[in-house]
């Protein structure tokens, strides 16, 4: 399926939600309207929150597989290497051992 082919999904989808709804409103009358701003201000509201709490848990994210590598240089480079192709054996990353 293309770009275009998704765009035209998307546009029968909001399509038939829309009549779904207009139905809704036209039949349920003030009623239906009140029940369908609370559900959309609840929607909202969720967003939000969920929103919120997104942007709190992104900054402390630390992934669980990196390896704890040492701020050294010099004596200890050699060990940090090998940490670090320890580290990356697991995956399709091959690193070198400079000396």
């Amino acid at each position: 399926m293309s770009v275009i082919g998704g765009w035209f999904i998307t546009a029968g989808a909001a399509f038939i939600i829309a009549i779904i709804i207009a139905t809704i409103m036209r039949y349920g009358g003030f009623i239906a309207m009140i029940a369908l701003i609370a559900v959309a201000l609840f929607l909202l509201n969720s967003h939000l929150i969920r929103r919120k709490k997104g942007d709190a848990d992104d900054e402390l994210f630390v992934p669980s597989s990196m390896p704890k590598i040492p701020r050294r240089c010099g004596a200890c480079s050699l060990s940090t290497s090998v940490r670090i192709r320890s580290a990356c054996s697991t995956t399709s990353v091959r690193t070198t051992l400079e000396t």
